[in-house]
């Protein structure tokens, strides 16, 4: 019972959340995932610090 209450409460709450996975296709959903994995590794706090570092790196090479 407290399991499904669970899921009630997050199933209504939907909105709230960045992403939905609707678990109605194995396939699709690990593929819709794997998606949200992926963009989640590309967004600009996930590599700030390597980003910085690249544009860094272009300032010091940069002909005077």
């Amino acid at each position: 019972q407290r399991r499904l209450r669970t899921a009630r409460n997050e199933v209504a709450a939907f909105a709230e959340y960045d992403y939905v996975i609707v678990n109605d296709a194995l396939d699709a959903c690990v593929e819709r995932l794997r998606a949200i994995v992926l963009a989640e590794r590309a967004r600009l706090r996930s590599v700030r610090p390597q980003a910085e570092a690249i544009v860094a790196s272009f300032r010091e090479r940069a002909p005077q």
